[in-house]
């Protein structure tokens, strides 16, 4: 059976989107009741140019006034949230007492919003042990700290070009960043008359 619905990308917020500390730092744009934040470079335009391929949602392992209020500063409200997963929504993944805390497992997404296939739920996250479980459904991105970076509007161009993929989990997505778009064969600039 051929999926038709529509990808969903799972952002997280802090070091994907924003940097949020309790400390003033020289790129720091925005001063709020939970610190200072520096919001990644490009977000308005990679969601402009994911937009007609892909839904949004945000899944966060931090409180809901938190993410309301990070929510405010870095998402622009053209673009619309199916859902937003707190900390509340995330498990603790154990192991012999040792665990990975505010473990996300991408199948909530899917049994709370079933339009969504798992083989088509793309997790955006800096930190990829949250993944563990879930790596097929994972792009993982390096931390954003606050100085520029173009890692978005790179991670944009991927994207896109994968957004028709009908089973996103199969692909290796490990060495996105050296995804490089097969262009067309380009004269070397003789002519030939």
């Amino acid at each position: 059976m051929t999926n038709t619905a529509r990808p969903l990308l799972v952002f997280d917020l802090d070091e994907t989107l924003l940097h949020c500390q309790e400390q003033d730092f020289r790129d720091a744009e925005y001063t709020t009741e939970f610190g200072f934040v520096a919001l990644r470079p490009g977000i308005d335009e990679m969601l402009d140019q994911l937009a007609e391929h892909y839904d949004f949602m945000i899944w966060s392992n931090n409180g809901r006034p938190y993410i309301d209020k990070m929510l405010g500063l870095a998402w622009p409200e053209q673009h619309k949230l199916v859902d937003i997963f707190t900390s509340s929504d995330s498990g603790v993944l154990a192991r012999d007492g040792m665990g990975v805390p505010f473990f996300k497992e991408t199948r909530k997404v899917a049994k709370r919003h079933p339009q969504y296939h798992l083989d088509r739920i793309l997790g955006v996250d800096d930190n990829q042990g949250v993944y563990r479980r879930n790596y097929g459904n994972l792009v993982s991105v390096t931390p954003f700290t606050g100085p520029f970076c173009d890692e978005l509007e790179r991670l944009s161009r991927y994207l896109e070009k994968i957004a028709s993929v009908e089973n996103l989990r199969k692909l290796e997505k490990r060495y996105w960043r050296t995804y490089q778009p097969v262009l067309s064969r380009v004269s070397d600039g003789l002519s030939m008359d």
